[in-house]
């Protein structure tokens, strides 16, 4: 008789990410991501027991948060390195997370908004 695997702490975590988006299947979020749809299968499904942080990094940089990255680190056992974000208000946080998932062009048009409005505040931007 073949012992079922369970769900591993950061196979839930993951099938939580998962479940903030909904119509989001399992293989389009491993394509989206760029990983193996067999690898995030057998991390969901406890198939195996941990994920390298590029992995993880993959993952949540396109389905999740800097927070989620963090907190699947932990739960897979890697060390967990100090936010960059220490300090920052829960708004200023909740902006970045939305800053690092636009395109780049729109990262380009939101940095030249920021620049006109310090200007503006008499302020001079980063050179």
């Amino acid at each position: 008789m073949t012992k079922r695997k369970t769900p591993s702490a950061a196979g839930e975590y993951l099938k939580q990410m998962l479940q903030r988006h909904p119509g989001l299947k399992m293989s389009g979020m491993a394509r989206e991501a760029g990983v193996s749809r067999g690898s995030l299968t057998k991390l969901i499904s406890g198939a195996r027991a941990g994920a390298r942080p590029k992995t993880l990094k993959a993952l949540t940089d396109r389905w999740g948060t800097d927070e989620d990255y963090r907190e699947l680190l932990k739960l897979t056992g890697h060390p967990v390195p100090e936010p960059i974000y220490a300090g920052l208000t829960a708004d200023e946080r909740a902006l970045l997370a939305k800053y690092s998932r636009l395109s780049s062009e729109s990262q380009a048009y939101v940095q030249r908004v920021i620049d006109s409005a310090l200007e503006e505040d008499g302020e001079a931007g980063p050179g």
